[in-house]
């Protein structure tokens, strides 16, 4: 069998042709469907890997710290569904001699408490709902948009966001500079908050005072904004979307430099968005 990832269809069609009178008809169907998921997992997560025997321990530990983050609301349960799922199928391409080994066998499966997500943390469902919330088409909604938007993708600090002024914002660069301590400026790429930025741009002059004050981000009074205002403004659209956990700005950032650090990037590019550092050894501390 082709165990190209492009391939991956008649994969899973032979797996399925295999699970069938082996397993009850609803296992066999979640089986499918969760492999499935782990070859959506590595078309969109390593690119690079072409072939199902390219995978690594190493790739499927990051794919087991997924699957406990992005199973976080159906608990442990379904992480380890998802793994067991993958382990036979690996299993299954071994004893047919489709691949030599199986990545899996020495990899772990998801502890039964790994509460250490649990609050830490938004999934991925959570965020885009969360960053979705303010939908009306008016002034206050474009700039809570901008704000959950900017916290998100550049990891601002409540503090850094309060204090942006109108002169920190580069639109034409796709930019927002923030002071850090000891007066140094860093340049940080919005992302995806650009057009959300772009959108209460053309809004902001509507606010009362915007012509006289330098914040960029004014109050409904025309006031600055506080950092006591900016956590009632996340709690607000949290509660909207259904989130009953307490989301904090520390909430969004880690989220960010969580499913950021999943997927492949350096140490130092995660520090980069929470600068969160072990006092002893410097490095991150990943919830696990």
């Amino acid at each position: 069998m082709d165990t190209a990832i492009k391939n991956s269809k008649a994969m899973v069609a032979g797996y399925a042709e295999w699970l069938e009178g082996r397993y009850a008809r609803a296992t066999a169907r979640s089986y499918q469907l969760y492999v499935r998921n782990f070859f959506k997992y590595l078309k969109y997560w390593h690119r690079k890997i072409k072939d199902i025997k390219e995978v690594t321990p190493e790739i499927i530990a990051k794919y087991v710290t997924f699957i406990q983050a992005s199973s976080k609301k159906n608990g442990i349960v379904a992480s380890r569904l998802r793994f067991f799922a993958v382990k036979n199928f690996l299993e299954w391409l071994g004893t047919n001699d489709f691949i030599d080994t199986n990545p899996l066998e020495k990899v772990k499966a998801p502890k039964r408490d790994c509460g250490g997500y649990k609050g830490d943390i938004l999934v991925e469902k959570e965020i885009w709902a969360l960053l979705d919330a303010p939908a009306k088409k008016e002034k206050i909604s474009a700039r809570d948009k901008a704000i959950l938007e900017l916290l998100f993708w550049t990891a601002m600090t409540s503090h850094e966001l309060v204090n942006l002024k109108v002169e920190d914002v580069d639109l034409g660069e796709f930019c927002v500079y923030v002071k850090r301590k000891g007066g140094k400026i860093k340049g940080r790429p919005m992302e995806r908050a650009y057009r959300p930025m772009w959108r209460y741009g053309l809004y902001r002059g509507d606010f009362i005072n915007s012509d006289k004050l330098p914040w960029f981000f004014l109050s409904r009074k025309g006031m600055k904004m506080d950092e006591a205002t900016i956590t009632r403004l996340i709690q607000k659209y949290a509660k909207k979307v259904g989130i009953n956990e307490h989301v904090t700005v520390r909430m969004i950032r880690n989220s960010r430099a969580i499913h950021v650090g999943l997927y492949g990037a350096s140490e130092e590019y995660v520090q980069e968005f929470v600068k969160q550092r072990n006092r002893k050894n410097g490095k991150f501390r990943r919830h696990r």
